[in-house]
Order: C-alpha cells, then structure tokens, then sequence
C-alpha cells in the first residue's frame, strides 16, 4: 500500500516493539536495563483492566523476580497449592475422589499462582518506566516496508505508524508523540529501526505483513470463560478443581479479590463451522455452571469479564525474517487457554530475545547469536502444542477423569508445564556437552573422561535454567539464594564454585584459576568490573565450601572483590556454603552435583540458562565458547 505526501526524514530507533502485553513489556523491559533506544506501540487506549491470562508459573516467577517484582506479584496473588477432581457419585450427585499438589516440592522457591493479566503489565511496565521506557498508546500500525538487504544500512526496517482518534478523548489525555517523528499531512509517521518485534497477538499486524503463515487448526471443542464473585455452597470454591459431571466439565480457577475463574464446557461446534461467539452470553454461561454443580447452589455477586472461545492450535512456519523482525508469543504460536500456559510462554519467548537483540546492539555479541531464538524457542512451541492437544482431549472426554489415570497424565507433562525442564542445549549459544577434557593424575584416560563430563555436575544441566538455593554472604552472612545473583541487569555471571579453599591442593587449583581468570588477554577479565565498571557484560561470583571465617574476603584476588574509588571494594560478589546464622543449610554443592574437594565453573547467560559448565581447569574451553558468540573487546581489537 502507498500512503501519500510522505516524509523523506524519518524517525530512527535502535528497536520497535508493537503490542504492549506481557510478551511486548518483557521484550522492553530487556531494552530499558540495556539503555538501548527502544519504542514499544499498542494500538490500545489502555492496558488491560479485567479478565484475560492469570495463571503464572514457578519459573514465570523467577522471571519476575529477576527483574524485582515478584515479591508484589506473591503478596496480591491467589497461591495454587492443590487440585482437587470431582465425579457423578452415582446417586444423582457429586463426589471429591482424588487430591493432588499443584507443584512438587523443590521444583522452585516460587510456588505457582494465579493474578489478573492486567496487573502483571502494570508491573512490566513500571519496570520499563524506571528505565526510560514508556508505551505508546493508541498506535496504529500501517505499513512494514521490506528489509533493507544491504549490510551497510544500519537501520534497514521501515515501518509506518498513525496515531488513532478516540472521539471523546480529551486531546491532552492523548498519547505523547515522538518529537522526531516524521509526520505527513495524513498523521502518519515512519520509523527505521535496526530490529522489530512483533508481540501482537493471534492475530498479528506484524506476522501478515511478513506473509507468514500460520499451521494448524481448530477444533470442534467449544469453552466459556468468565470471572466472577461467586455465591455457592459448593466446598472447593476457594481451591482449584475440576469438575466432572454428567452435564459436562468445568475447572474452577480462584483468584484475587475474592474472584473465581471458571472454565465451561460448552456444546461442541459444528464440525468444519466456526462458533458464534455473540450468541453466547454470561447468563447461559452461568446456566451451564448451575447444572454440571448441581446438587450445589450456584449465584452470583458480580461478573468480571467473559469471553467464549473454540480450541485451536496453530504455530508461526518462521519465528523471524532475516534475523531482523522476529514474532514472540500468541504472534507465532496460538493453542486453548486450559493449560495456564499462554502468559508464561509468551513471556519466555520475548525473555529468551530480547537480551539478545539489546546484546548485539550494544556490540557485546555476535549479530549470529539471533539464529539461537527459532532453534531454542520452536521446540517450546511444539511441545506446548502438543501438551495442549493432549490435554483438551484428556479433559473434554466425557467421564475421562473418573476413569482415572490423572497422576499418571500430571506426571508426564508437569515439568513442562511448570517452565523448569525448558532445554536450550544444542544451540550455538550454549557449550556442547560431550567435549574433550584434560586428564588430571587421578581420573581415567581422556577417552572416558570425555564421557564423564555430564556427571561430574550431575544436577547442573547445560541449556536449561540454574536451579537456585540458599547460601550465605561472605561480607555480612546474609541468607541469600543463587536465583538473587542472576538478576536480569544485562550480564552474564561466572559462578566460580571453589571448593574448600582450607584444603591446599585445592586453594592452589583456586589461585590458578583466578590467575587465568584476571589475565589481561582474558576475555571474561576484558568484560568484567576490572576493565570495563558499569558497562561490564560479565558478572563474577565465588561460591566457597567452606566456611567464611577460614578464608578473609580480601585475601581472595581482586577479580572477586574490584575496587572503586567512588564506593571501594566490592562485597557482594563471594558467598559460602555453609548453614546460616539460623541453622539453615541448602547444602548448594550437593544439590548442583559438585564435588565440594574439586569445585567448577559455571556461565550462565543473561536470561539464567547454564551456557558453559566445566573443571577449574577448564579456562581454555570456556575461552574457546566466548570467542564464539562474543564481539571482540577494544583490548582485543588493540
């Protein structure tokens, strides 16, 4: 399409973003730690008030956490701590058969739960607002040119944007308007950015526009949804549950504020037809409820929000188009909302980009590094798919629950489901698992220990997340977790797990280590505090086993402790494993499978996925997988 009378300057931006929900403000949050020139558009007026996403995952919450604000999501939200089935009891009733805990124990120190979409992106978005960060509203999305082919071009996307009359609106309520913007006399304005993201829903503006297509289907499964203040006598109200009954199934979901969400099976569609949406209303969605709970009373207080929807699923044939405009969340992949999932997906899609987007921009690494987003997030999708499809039939069947087999099924997709078994490994961006190891005096021939390199950390997986547990602070003890010292700032952290620093063959192994570690040549040194300060992309972490008072803080080298003339030395970054003053011990080397005599390395990237995981030894293999996703560093280039 040729819009008229256009202007020949336009805006320029290092990143646009278009849709602010979840997976849009996650993306900008990235941005707004990275300080990197980002505009994220929504051609809403406002974000959402009621209904839509809720339920959060434990690893959604680490997330949250990384970024400062999951301890406001916990304290307001609905905790899912067991889920309760009901059947016919045979008599004309119903019966609570079987219990189950909504999350294993150790899975996380988050515990998953349940609060309004709405809330969570007005906590995204003040995450961006700290940074600079502001969503413009009220943005229409016209035109994406096509991509620039030439390498010389640094900004080689064009896109063009109107902002859009609300009659009514008072004109100083309206969204602000870039000053730089180019405007022709119609309102419209174009952008060149160097990267877009397009987290514009199921429908997306952004994937259309690249012509990318869309596989799968619906089905004739058809469900209700509403939000609602409920008035019943029925037990499991307050809990989650799902209810099985002869007029069909419902899931009961609570939420915050007294709200209950429940999910309602519906009469199927014709098969091959669409369903009318606007012919159901909250009155028969309220019907159907009465009948599946009855002999339970069932009325009401108030009504939140509803929505009927028919299940399909469907994912994006490319996640990106040449590596410059990518699609994350409901853009590239769309299934049922009766797995909880599609907030917490959507949200770790744009988590695994965005830093790499803002990591290229800013020179720290290789403009390669992007193929990693379709290589590490299409298996997620796939499988979400393939979850969700299993799922609907398992629990749309009639009579399916009461015939059993619900551990079983909970079982085989909970670690999925949870977002903790999510694996990267494979990618370019995460270190090989099998390589050639050095032999030392008291292990096998080179040959096995290439094969030993998976269990000599037994529990830290490489491509997956780290778990975290308790240690303590060297400067203060403190009761700390690991998950802290992964925040989402930017950097990559170097988890240099010593050992017992009292026995002196390891104190030697330790010290050379470190010497390797703060040479000038070497590449985790050149992208630390020591050499770069503030603009570090590498944070360094010593883990001791053993306990604070045998081993001085500022006995250690200085890489574990820099110095600025501003704020002096550095005392957060050497923690023990050892019980707290309350007595409380984790015992972090054995839960990661480290040997406490011989210690590791670990490097995880910015986003918390283990990259690299070796022996102290093993400076020259973690030197070998930097120099292949990293820019060179000034002192490298000198």
């Amino acid at each position: 399409m040729s819009w008229a009378m256009e202007i020949e300057t336009p805006t320029y931006t290092d990143l646009v973003v278009i849709g602010a929900g979840p997976a849009g403000l996650m993306a900008a949050c990235w941005a707004a730690r990275y300080h990197v020139n980002v505009r994220i558009l929504d051609d809403k007026p406002e974000r959402v008030l009621t209904g839509h996403a809720d339920g959060l995952t434990c690893r959604t919450l680490e997330i949250f956490d990384s970024f400062g604000i999951a301890h406001e999501v916990c304290s307001e939200a609905s905790v899912d701590v067991q889920m309760r089935y009901w059947r016919p009891n045979g008599v004309g009733g119903l019966e609570r058969f079987q219990s189950l805990i909504s999350q294993k124990p150790g899975v996380s120190r988050f515990q998953q739960c349940l609060l309004s979409q709405g809330r969570i992106e007005e906590l995204l978005e003040r995450v961006c607002a700290e940074g600079g960060v502001l969503v413009e509203r009220n943005m229409e999305t016209l035109e994406l040119g096509p991509i620039e082919e030439d390498e010389s071009c640094k900004y080689p996307i064009e896109v063009k944007i109107r902002r859009k009359v609300n009659p009514g609106t008072p004109s100083e309520q309206e969204p602000a308007v870039d000053a730089n913007d180019s405007i022709d006399d119609h309102g419209i304005k174009v952008i060149r950015c160097k990267y877009l993201i397009g987290a514009d829903g199921a429908h997306s503006w952004t994937r259309r526009q690249l012509g990318i297509a869309a596989t799968g289907a619906s089905t004739d499964e058809c469900w209700g949804v509403i939000d609602l203040v409920p008035l019943t006598n029925f037990p499991d109200i307050r809990q989650s549950c799902v209810i099985s009954s002869l007029h069909g199934n419902i899931h009961v979901v609570p939420r915050e504020r007294q709200l209950v969400r429940l999910y309602i099976q519906l009469e199927s569609a014709t098969p091959g037809e669409r369903l009318d949406r606007s012919k159901i209303t909250a009155e028969m969605l309220i019907s159907t409820t009465k009948k599946i709970l009855h002999p339970y009373t069932f009325e009401y207080a108030s009504i939140d929000w509803f929505t009927v929807y028919q299940v399909g699923q469907r994912i994006a044939d490319k996640f990106s188009a040449a590596e410059r405009v990518f699609l994350v969340g409901d853009a590239v992949h769309t299934h049922s909302p009766k797995i909880g999932q599609g907030m917490n997906v959507s949200l770790q899609d744009a988590y695994n980009l965005s830093w790499k987007i803002c990591s290229v921009i800013k020179g720290i690494l290789k403009s390669s590094s992007l193929a990693s987003y379709e290589t590490e997030r299409r298996p997620v999708a796939e499988e979400l798919i393939d979850v969700d499809r299993e799922t609907v039939s398992f629990y749309c069947s009639r009579g399916a629950i009461d015939r059993g087999g619900l551990q079983e099924f909970r079982n085989k997709h909970y670690r999925f489901l949870s977002g903790v078994a999510v694996d990267y490994s494979g990618s370019e961006m995460i270190s090989p698992k099998h390589v050639s190891l050095p032999r030392f005096d008291d292990e096998p021939s080179t040959e096995a220990c290439e094969s030993l390199v998976e269990e000599r950390f037994s529990h830290i997986c490489l491509g997956q997340r780290l778990p975290s547990y308790r240690v303590v602070k060297h400067a203060n003890a403190e009761p700390t977790s690991v998950g802290s010292l992964l925040s989402s700032n930017g950097r990559w952290k170097l988890l240099i797990f010593t050992g017992d620093l009292r026995v002196e063959a390891q104190a030697v192994r330790f010290n050379n280590v470190s010497k390797a570690i703060s040479a000038t040549s070497c590449s985790i040194r050149q992208r630390s505090a020591l050499d770069m300060g503030c603009q570090a992309s590498v944070d360094i972490f010593a883990i001791m086993a053993c306990p604070r008072d045998s081993v001085p803080l500022l006995s250690l080298p200085e890489i574990y402790h820099p110095w600025n003339e501003s704020t002096g030395w550095e005392y957060d970054t050497v923690y023990t494993d050892e019980p707290d003053v309350y007595g409380v011990c984790e015992d972090a080397y054995g839960r990661y499978g480290i040997d406490r005599t011989r210690g590791c390395l670990v490097l995880c990237r910015p986003d918390q996925h283990v990259a690299y995981c070796g022996e102290l030894e093993h400076t020259a293999g973690l030197e070998l997988f930097c120099s292949r996703i990293f820019m060179e560093t000034r002192s490298e280039c000198d």
